[in-house]
């Protein structure tokens, strides 16, 4: 049936990216397990187009473009000194963990959020995965069944 497809594929993309109650959540319901992921242009409410990395379990940027203008608010797990960098103009603060961020962008402006001083790669690319581990429904479990 076709909408299991459609089920699937919104479950994952919520476990991606989620936006409600004004704010933007980035990786708010990905498994520790998952520590290499990667999104680019997933659409949100406020008309925003935002990308993110992830590696080594840890949120590395998250660009947001707003396409209407309207107020920016972002939840992502990056926290301790980040970096925001906005028309050419980078401002360093201290993020909580949990801290929403705000972001005043107007329409066809863009941010670029990231940990600490040094810009980190910005590349969208396949995630490189084992062959043994993984199967096309996740993880690979070892568990031996004996049918006797």
């Amino acid at each position: 049936m076709i909408e299991c497809a459609l089920v699937a594929a919104r479950s994952l993309e919520d476990m991606l990216i989620q936006s409600w109650g004004n704010c933007i959540r980035i990786f708010p319901a990905v498994p520790d397990e998952w520590k290499e992921l990667v999104f680019n242009n997933l659409r949100t409410e406020g008309a925003f187009l935002v990308s993110a990395s992830r590696k080594e379990g840890t949120t590395q940027w998250v660009n947001i473009k707003s396409l209407a203008g309207e107020p920016c608010r972002i939840k992502s797990s990056i926290h301790g000194k980040i970096s925001i960098v906005k028309n050419g103009q980078t401002i360093q603060q201290n993020a909580d963990k949990d801290e929403i961020i705000e972001i005043e962008l107007k329409k066809g402006e863009e941010a670029l959020i990231y940990a600490g001083e040094i810009v980190p790669y910005l590349t969208i690319s396949p995630v490189h995965i084992n062959e043994g581990e993984y199967n096309f429904w996740g993880v690979k479990l070892n568990c031996h069944i004996n049918l006797k």
